[in-house]
């Protein structure tokens, strides 16, 4: 796998788990600590892949 193909496999990967943790902070019947933490989690996904787009270390 060529480094641009790792990167793109890395983004595509967390493009899901931002997407995942987006459905379960929507669906957590306002349990507020688990959409928190569900937001949270997908506000870091978010930070990470915008370090793979700049070409940062993954």
């Amino acid at each position: 796998m060529s480094p641009v193909e790792r990167q793109e496999a890395i983004h595509a990967k967390l493009t899901q788990a931002a997407a995942i943790c987006g459905l379960l902070a929507e669906h957590c019947d306002g349990d507020f600590n688990a959409a928190s933490s569900a937001i949270a989690a997908r506000e870091l996904i978010f930070d990470a892949r915008t370090l793979t787009d700049m070409g940062g270390p993954v």
